[in-house]
């Protein structure tokens, strides 16, 4: 959507951070990027997690696999051992099925903050099982 100031009869004495026809144009695009920068930092400061360790995988990657296993076992592994340290640590993957679903049971399962870094995709799955609802 292309954004007309000259159509702004009806948002005349609103502010343009609080114009939702202006925040969800093509030309605020730039504004739009910079809060998924910065407001998902502040998210992880309220729950408490000050360190974080992010994964990276294959959404094809399915239960049984070697690489999934590890997966699982490495992030259980790193929970385990950040509870044992009194670490304030979260593990976190994309969110999707195959080895980030891995990673995200396996801190779960250590009772880790696990943490899906979900998009939106038009077409796209949602947050696996394993990623807490306010998590992202």
């Amino acid at each position: 959507m292309k954004y007309n100031p000259k159509l702004r009869r009806s948002t005349r004495s609103t502010t343009a951070y609080n114009n939702k026809t202006f925040l969800n144009s093509r030309e605020a695009r730039s504004i739009r990027i910079q809060c998924e920068m910065v407001e998902p930092g502040y998210r992880l400061k309220r729950l408490g997690i000050d360190h974080l360790i992010s994964f990276f995988g294959s959404a094809r990657t399915e239960e049984g696999d070697r690489f999934y296993d590890e997966a699982h076992e490495l992030a259980y592994n790193l929970g385990e051992w950040a509870a044992a340290e009194h670490l304030p640590l979260g593990i976190s993957s994309g969110g999707g099925p195959g080895i980030m679903e891995a990673v995200n049971r396996g801190a779960k399962e250590s009772s880790s903050p696990s943490i899906g870094m979900g998009i939106s995709l038009p077409f796209e799955q949602r947050n696996n099982e394993f990623v807490a609802a306010d998590r992202f």
